[in-house]
């Protein structure tokens, strides 16, 4: 097979970002596949290889390090797509959960994000590409509970958005996906393995829409109708209360 196209997945050892990987290669993409997990992430390389005869390269990676965010950044010039998955989440008491546990989360959902955005705008400047940078429907409204969360994922859709609009006239596409609950594992470590969410989609229905959202154009796409339907009412209900509506969703 001729590889035509390259794509860049970071928090690609599990989730969305291991279900990106796949559903890249089946679509003719070549993978760079990031995270801090090498063994795993040589797995679904060697899987990706194995099953679909594309080739995929695994790469260790702690994108809160800035050296090796750096690193990852000079392989920007030849991807054709970026996709900005890697990130998580923390459920608790605003002052419970550990500064310094809430500053690794900032760090990578919003400081990794906005460097490998910034740094792909820049390298292909002159050709374009292509960059999905996964949020959340927590982007949509403050959520007691999990309010550092989805202040960061409030970030990634302003920022997302915004650079759609800048960057399209000099040949970029740019969406930003918005994933409601998804069995992943991330509600396990969120919660410290305490709580799944009702009403989760598989990864493999979001990264699906995902693509064939991207492919048509759009800017933003929220996954799933409920979680469209409850993005689009955050903005109409009155803030107080959505405010408590959310407090009840994230109470033990």
């Amino acid at each position: 097979m001729i590889i035509l196209k390259r794509a860049l997945v970071t928090g690609a050892s599990s989730g969305i970002g291991e279900v990106f990987s796949y559903e890249l290669a089946k679509r003719g993409y070549e993978t760079i596949i990031v995270a801090r997990r090498l063994e795993r992430l040589q797995t679904i390389s060697d899987q990706i290889e194995r099953d679909l005869g594309v080739r995929s390269i695994p790469l260790k990676g702690d994108l809160t390090n800035e050296n090796d965010l750096v690193e990852v950044s000079k392989l920007l010039k030849d991807v054709d797509l970026l996709i900005n998955n890697a990130g998580f989440g923390l459920i608790g008491p605003f002052e419970d959960i550990e500064a310094d546990r809430e500053m690794q989360m900032i760090k990578l959902n919003i400081g990794a994000l906005y460097f490998l955005t910034k740094k792909y705008a820049l390298i292909r400047n002159s050709i374009g590409g292509g960059i999905i940078n996964v949020a959340s429907t927590a982007a949509y409204l403050p959520v007691p509970g999990m309010a550092v969360y989805a202040a960061t994922k409030a970030f990634v859709l302003s920022l997302s958005e915004a650079v759609s609009e800048e960057l399209q006239p000099k040949g970029f596409k740019v969406m930003v996906l918005s994933p409601g609950p998804t069995r992943t594992e991330f509600f396990d470590v969120a919660s410290g393995g305490r709580r799944q969410l009702p009403g989760s989609m598989s990864p493999e229905e979001v990264v699906k829409r995902a693509l064939d959202a991207f492919e048509k154009g759009k800017r933003s796409v929220v996954s799933g109708l409920i979680n469209k339907i409850i993005a689009s009412g955050s903005r109409l209900v009155p803030r107080a209360v959505a405010l408590k509506a959310a407090r009840r969703a994230f109470e033990d």
